[in-house]
């Protein structure tokens, strides 16, 4: 066989797919990236204007530098936790590159698995539904008469 050396449309589920990468990188944007840029600007500004404040004009050169020694430190703890946040960040990157082209194969996949299960599931209830039509009708057609026998309440009731 000889294959078209055009370039296939993408189907509408792949379509779906990219929509839905898009707004989820839109979503990383702007509720995960954004808090955390401005989180970390405003860890480094607040100490940086609490030492300019604090500056030896204002008080002594002792006061100015035990602030610096309290703000610095108490900065660079709070921003651990981000930076750690960050490295995971860009290692989940990296991860889902490698990986992506093995999980995309693997959902094609499993959904052309899926569509084939559904076509035999199909072909394999159809002969089953038609044959148990049938057994119902031959089961009424049978009970007919005996649906016309009634036993009266009263011979039940006899002990």
């Amino acid at each position: 066989m000889r294959r078209s050396s055009r370039r296939q449309l993408p189907d509408a589920e792949t379509l779906r797919l990219a929509c839905s990468a898009r707004l989820h990188q839109r979503f990383v944007q702007l509720r995960v990236a954004t808090p955390l840029v401005l989180s970390g600007a405003l860890i480094a500004i607040v100490p940086s204007v609490l030492v300019l404040a604090l500056s030896a004009e204002r008080f002594s050169a002792v006061a100015a530098f035990l602030a610096l020694l309290i703000t610095a430190p108490a900065a660079l703890l709070c921003l651990l936790p981000y930076a750690l946040l960050i490295v995971l960040l860009y290692g989940t990157r990296r991860a889902y590159k490698g990986a992506r082209h093995t999980l995309e194969r693997l959902h094609r996949a499993v959904r052309r698995a899926n569509l084939t299960v559904q076509r035999l599931s199909e072909r394999a209830a159809k002969p089953v539904i038609a044959l148990n039509a049938r057994y119902a009708a031959f089961e009424r057609l049978i009970s007919a008469p005996f649906r016309a026998i009634r036993i009266s309440e009263d011979e039940n009731s006899r002990p």
